[in-house]
């Protein structure tokens, strides 16, 4: 895949991250999780190039039954502007970009990069509602966050940190930063300072290390309730540099 198409593709994927967001909106945060595990079902077999209407049938078609008029725009999203290589958005970008018409379709290799960038935001977007909540954490949340309230801007950048690491969300910090900005509300050039060097220990006083130390711990129990390998050996080699 030539790198100005690879840009778009990952353009594609930003502008999926924005849009489903908007299209979760009208669901609880119970409901956004069993949502997502039918769409997780649906880019899986995507990726295995299965029939669209047994895609539909077992994955799409269960949402719209379940949930009706809250699903309208999740429909949207998921079938005509960005899951087939015939993608809505896909064509607007080209045709912001201004080339040719003939080639607005996502080929093979390009509809597949985009599925599996968009498997890696869903998965995301599940595992921040598990960070949110602090769903299946041992203790209270006042045990597991120094704030005692929502995570703290530094724990999310962390917890991203680590995510990317193991699903290559993206290479570059701005669009991440503006993902976690999306998701949270916090500063979005604060977030990409702290994931510029997310392990610096400025800020936290004569206890730095202990409280960056505490962060990933923190952070570190979230992986491990997820059984995401890859990120708790990580995790555990900057533990073990300090």
């Amino acid at each position: 895949m030539e790198w100005e198409r690879r840009k778009l593709v990952f353009e594609l994927a930003r502008q999926f991250s924005k849009d489903l967001d908007r299209a979760m909106e009208p669901f609880s945060d119970s409901e956004k999780v069993e949502v997502l595990e039918y769409l997780i079902k649906a880019v899986k077999k995507l990726r295995k190039e299965e029939k669209y209407e047994d895609i539909y049938k077992k994955c799409i078609d269960p949402i719209l039954v379940k949930f009706r008029e809250k699903s309208r725009v999740l429909f949207q999203v998921a079938l005509s502007d960005y899951f087939f290589p015939e993608s809505n958005k896909f064509f607007e970008l080209i045709l912001d970009k201004g080339d040719s018409i003939k080639d607005s379709n996502l080929d093979q290799h390009e509809h597949s990069f985009f599925i599996e960038r968009a498997e890696n935001l869903l998965h995301s977007y599940r595992q921040q509602l598990y960070l949110r909540s602090n769903v299946g954490l041992e203790g209270t949340p006042e045990d597991n966050v120094p704030n005692k309230s929502l995570c703290t801007i530094k724990q999310w950048a962390l917890y991203f940190h680590y995510l990317n690491k193991v699903k290559q969300l993206c290479h570059d910090k701005k669009p991440l930063a503006e993902m976690i900005h999306m998701l949270t509300g916090y500063n979005e050039s604060n977030i990409y300072k702290i994931l510029l060097n997310p392990l610096q220990t400025n800020g936290y006083g004569k206890q730095s290390e202990v409280h960056l130390k505490k962060e990933l711990k923190f952070i570190r129990s979230i992986f491990e309730r997820l059984q995401m390998k890859e990120a708790l050996i990580n995790i555990d080699k900057d533990l073990k540099s300090f």
